[in-house]
């Protein structure tokens, strides 16, 4: 198991409803995956991992647990956060520091939403539905797995995945530098 560091930060819910709280997760002061819902059941508490309201069903659920051990590990640092009555943060050491793998899968269209890239951390959570995007203008922008919400009565979107401090432009560039191989591999493969 390749945990890296990471911080829970837990809020519990007031108005009651199927969760019982709502958990951030920041990996290696990198990456922030939220909501997390947390629900009380009959065998202990209980995960939801966030999704969207993509109509792609690989993008509907854009975060996943690889590796078992690291969920359950998860789990019981979210268990060790989470107090009913009052918000709060822990962090916690990682097995190892942290590293990412980035899998892009280009479409044959040269402009408007050229690929879709899959981020690996510590080949222990996989998080899908980046969607990559270059323009006529040589412009180039990367949209995140995001959900529908309503927020006083009008709606908006609000990212399930985000980068954080100083990692956006680390991560959007290592993407990019990704997917610019994998166009180059694929154009030396057709020459063949």
């Amino acid at each position: 198991m390749q945990i890296p560091k990471h911080v829970i930060s837990v809020w519990p819910k007031k108005l009651g409803g199927i969760s019982d709280a709502v958990v951030k997760l920041t990996i290696g002061g990198a990456i922030s995956i939220f909501p997390v819902k947390l629900a009380k059941g009959k065998g202990g508490l209980h995960l939801c991992l966030p999704k969207t309201d993509s109509v792609i069903k690989e993008h509907r659920f854009p975060v996943q647990f690889i590796d078992s051990k690291a969920k359950k590990q998860i789990a019981r640092n979210i268990e060790k956060t989470y107090r009913p009555n009052k918000s709060t943060c822990r962090e916690f050491d990682g097995d190892r520091q942290m590293y990412i793998d980035y899998f892009i899968f280009p479409k044959r269209i040269p402009f408007g939403q050229v690929a879709t890239a899959v981020l690996e951390i510590n080949q222990v959570i996989r998080i899908r539905g980046f969607r990559l995007a270059e323009y006529q203008d040589g412009h180039r922008a990367l949209f995140f797995p995001e959900r529908f919400i309503k927020i006083n009565g009008d709606y908006d979107f609000q990212r399930v995945v985000d980068f954080r401090n100083d990692w956006t432009e680390i991560i959007t560039s290592e993407i990019w530098r990704a997917y610019d191989e994998e166009i180059a591999r694929r154009q030396r493969k057709e020459v063949r």
